[in-house]
Order: structure tokens, then sequence, then C-alpha cells
């Protein structure tokens, strides 16, 4: 039987195409809030990428309030986690997921 998967489409406040991103139901804590769904709520979704303005580049599971919110962040020169030089780590802690989705969808 294949997994589910699912594709979510997440509206970007300044002007940028809509993202699309394919993901897969999780019961896992929300790496933003730390929700963890009992089995009669929504899901949590992942493995997502997304950039935290602390962390840098993230992959993991979000609840969908926080899909809407992070997903489309771009780094900004004023964040901590940002490097001038470009570099940067990509934390995928967070996910009981394959990273590789989530990988191929935040920099294509």
């Amino acid at each position: 039987m294949a997994e589910e998967t699912i594709q979510l489409v997440i509206p970007c406040p300044d002007g940028r195409p809509d993202l699309v991103r394919t993901v897969k139901p999780s019961y896992i804590y929300c790496g933003v809030c730390g929700r963890t769904p009992d089995a009669d709520e929504e899901s949590n979704y992942g493995p997502i990428g997304w950039w935290d303005p602390d962390d840098g580049y993230k992959i993991g599971t979000l609840c969908r309030e926080h899909i809407m919110e992070r997903v489309p962040v771009q780094p900004d020169p004023s964040d901590f986690a940002y490097k001038e030089d470009g570099n940067f780590s990509i934390d995928d802690s967070g996910t009981d997921e394959d990273p590789i989705w989530a990988l191929e969808e935040m920099f294509c």
C-alpha cells in the first residue's frame, strides 16, 4: 500500500507565486509550537523545510498554521542565523520522515 501524500498550497504574502509542497500526515510534534495531535484531530505534516531566523534552515514537522506562517519566510540579513558568505546548515532532526522529500522542494 502506498503512503499517503498531500499537496499543500502555501500562499506567499509578498507577491511571489504560491508554494506547493508535498507532505505526509504526521502525528509527531510541531517544530514551532509543539502541538502533538490526537488521532481524531487534523494531523501535522512533514517533512517540510522552513527558514528559522534564529536557527537557520530546518526540516521537520509542522502544524498547518505554522506551515502557512513559516514556509514562505526567506532569509534576511538581519536574522541571527544569516551568514553573509552564503553558508548554512540544515537541521533535519525534527522529522520522522526521510528529509530528502523536503530538500527536493526547498531548493528547486
